[in-house]
């Protein structure tokens, strides 16, 4: 949508070409009082130079697009991202708060952002399913990430290098013939050359060693699988109990330090520093730990503390009544209003 002009864009050239004889010519479009008097109510031009502006305002006024209207349904219809609400071009914010509620540039801008947002979940669905089912079928089938990855490798050179995808196959090929029984192993072998046992049943001998084999480290990647996630849930409770400790420890500072916001950057800081350097291990540490952490700011900011003023002694030789030390501006505040008031 073109921006209609501006009056005072408008004005530039009129103004330039009838600088001259601004006050001897009067243009025609604005000659007539009446005319003015139509078009403008009943105040009329007190000068040429008020007619040429009221005029020059009136023709950029027209040749603005109207502003569209609400259908009689309300519909709050989308609008492009991209789309300039109507009547912005030459009102600004005043016009942006006449304008409907589902025309308004806020709207707008919200319903794009959002629809985006759909469109982009829209394309990642897909891919979250394929990758749901792809994880499922590496465990229903106790597979490692690692073996899941040289089978893709071995299956892109198959059609791409098939020499080297050969190459690549015949360790898992080998390894199958003597789960099978199709390749003797090497004592077998020769138990079978010297008459101890039979070629069937050393086959039978190989099979059965190798499903033995198989069977144990089915049983050993189940156990490994089940101590990682007693470990993993043990740790997450280790860490759930510490970061709880240290919760209710910074819930007690926040209450007895007036300055507990200004620090807090200052303690966490320090908090990763010292968890370098001694990891806690429970959740006693944990609280030693924070608490080492806002000693040590507390001894680093000591030195730009205001000092205190001392206080003279009584002229009259009376005793003076002990004032606490303020902790905090209303502290202060209270105090100084009582000595007022003394």
């Amino acid at each position: 949508m073109t921006d209609a002009p501006s009056a005072s864009d408008a004005a530039k050239p009129v103004m330039a070409d009838t600088a001259s004889a601004m006050d001897a010519n009067v243009p025609a479009a604005v000659s007539s009082p009446a005319d003015d008097t139509t078009k403008t109510g009943d105040k009329q031009p007190t000068s040429v130079l008020e007619a040429v502006k009221i005029r020059l305002a009136e023709d950029a006024k027209a040749a603005a697009p109207p502003v569209a209207k609400p259908d009689a349904k309300g519909s709050d219809a989308e609008a492009p991202a991209d789309a300039k609400p109507e009547g912005e071009a030459e009102a600004g914010d005043d016009a942006e708060k006449e304008l409907p509620f589902h025309k308004h540039p806020a709207w707008m801008r919200r319903i794009a952002k959002e629809r985006a947002q759909s469109e982009r979940i829209a394309q990642l669905e897909p891919m979250a399913e394929r990758f749901t089912q792809m994880q499922s079928m590496m465990q229903r089938a106790d597979l490692s990430p690692d073996e899941v990855t040289t089978g893709f490798n071995i299956m892109a050179l198959m059609k791409g290098d098939p020499h080297k995808a050969l190459a690549a196959l015949k360790p898992f090929y080998e390894s199958l013939l003597q789960v099978t029984g199709e390749v003797l192993p090497d004592d077998l072998r020769k138990d079978v050359d010297l008459g101890h046992v039979s070629e069937d049943r050393a086959r039978e001998l190989s099979r059965v060693r190798s499903e033995a084999d198989a069977a144990k480290r089915r049983e050993a990647a189940a156990t490994q699988r089940t101590t990682d996630e007693a470990t993993a849930r043990e740790r997450h409770t280790l860490l759930s109990d510490m970061a709880a400790g240290v919760s209710a420890w910074e819930t007690e500072w926040s209450k007895k330090d007036p300055d507990y916001a200004r620090k807090l950057p200052l303690v966490e800081a320090q908090v990763k520093a010292l968890r370098q350097e001694r990891p806690p291990r429970n959740r006693a540490e944990a609280a030693k730990l924070a608490q080492d952490a806002l000693d040590a700011v507390n001894a680093s900011l000591r030195p730009f503390a205001p000092k205190k003023d001392a206080v003279a002694p009584p002229i009259d030789g009376s005793s003076a009544k002990p004032i606490a030390v303020p902790k905090n501006s209303i502290e202060a505040a209270n105090a100084a209003l009582a000595q007022m008031g003394a």
